[in-house]
């Protein structure tokens, strides 16, 4: 099932796995040159792409934040090189990728017009006992479940932002990328993170 997951495409809808994103992708545009919001989007034949990642979640933090955040240990060093080709490496300027083995996040930041803290993510869904259906609402659970050590997918738009801090001179130069959060399914309830040490023995060895 996860080997299915990383070599996902469903070129109809405009859903790719990182591994499978059209190497034509490129950001949107807007008709005759206008303005769209497809500029900030990347996008196959003028539509957004819509991402799935597949990875053990180490960093979770989706309740009462203006910023709700996922992160996750991807399950191969292909995934984590096309993660970063598709994050720092679209950058402008490009920026540096991260070494093997870091994390890789998605993120929802709150409306800039209204600075209140999300009280819980919930596009959050049980795939755990069956296939994940057209993300069904009676598979919906409650964001405080997914927890380190999960095994998740993660749906996302890859989004670029003007970066102020390295824009210079005139017009805009500057572009930092994120992966922007859609939806979290939780495919493996993982055994947690382990908290502490045990107490030292006092046996003489």
């Amino acid at each position: 099932r996860l080997q299915r997951l990383r070599s996902f495409s469903e070129p109809e809808f405009n859903r790719y796995s990182l591994l499978t994103i059209p190497a034509n992708a490129d950001w949107g545009s807007g008709a005759n040159g206008r303005w769209s919001h497809l500029e900030s989007l990347l996008c196959h034949d003028n539509k957004p792409l819509v991402v799935w990642m597949v990875g053990v979640t180490r960093w979770v933090n989706l309740e009462d934040s203006e910023k709700l955040t996922i992160g996750l240990r991807l399950l191969s060093d292909d995934e984590t090189v096309a993660a970063a080709r598709n994050s720092t490496g679209r950058c402008v300027p490009e920026q540096a990728p991260k070494e093997l083995g870091t994390l890789t996040y998605a993120n929802k930041w709150v409306d800039k017009r209204d600075r209140t803290p999300i009280s819980e993510f919930t596009e959050v869904y049980n795939a755990v006992d069956g296939q994940l259906r057209g993300w069904n609402a009676d598979q919906k659970m409650n964001a405080a479940d997914i927890r380190p050590s999960d095994i998740v997918v993660v749906e996302f738009y890859i989004r670029r932002f003007k970066n102020k801090a390295l824009n210079k001179g005139r017009g805009w130069t500057a572009w930092g990328v994120n992966f922007d959060l859609l939806r979290i399914a939780q495919l493996v309830v993982g055994p947690g993170l382990p908290q502490e040490l045990p107490p030292a023995s006092s046996a003489v060895i």
